[in-house]
């Protein structure tokens, strides 16, 4: 674990398997205002689903993952 600047605002940065537990603790962190505007409008979209939280995020990240699986792979491609 280390600390830094990134984009001018101090930023921690951490590794490891516990690292990724915590993280993904949607008690610990939240989606919605983490990531600046202009990376939201450019990279991301705006309402996407790295900038949702709770029901909203579950929702959508369901609905990405029944995209993955072989059968609709296979479909899209």
């Amino acid at each position: 674990m280390f600390e830094t600047r990134l984009l001018g605002q101090k930023a921690v940065c951490i590794s490891g398997e516990e690292a990724v537990k915590m993280f993904y603790d949607p008690e610990k962190f939240k989606r919605n205002g983490a990531g600046p505007k202009r990376i939201q409008k450019t990279l991301f979209g705006e309402n996407a689903i790295q900038t949702l939280d709770g029901k909203e995020h579950l929702h959508r990240k369901a609905l990405f993952l029944s995209l993955m699986g072989p059968d609709a792979q296979q479909h899209l491609a």
